[in-house]
């Protein structure tokens, strides 16, 4: 019987949404909106993204938010989206 192993560490899809945002606040950005995560990783796949892997993204995101790695800051909603930040008082 096999038992798929779990892994330790994040997965690649997170790394890669991590750096999108540290590559951002390199830039002088104070936190990215979705939006703008969605937009830079259009970009490097070749201008658009399947909603299964938009869907994707987001579960990355919103894991990468739950293990504190990644501060999210504001209130949310259409107008005021919620920014996203690393947190590097939990970085490992």
């Amino acid at each position: 019987m096999y038992i798929p192993r779990m892994s330790k560490g994040l997965g690649t899809l997170q790394r890669a949404l991590k750096q999108t945002i540290l590559e951002a606040e390199n830039y002088g950005a104070r936190g990215v909106t979705f939006a703008d995560i969605r937009r830079a990783t259009a970009m490097k796949n070749g201008g658009s993204l399947r909603p299964t892997f938009e869907r994707s993204l987001k579960r990355a995101l919103k894991t990468l938010v739950d293990r504190g790695q990644v501060a999210r800051i504001g209130v949310g909603g259409r107008w005021l989206p919620y920014r996203y930040a690393i947190n590097f008082m939990r970085l490992r």
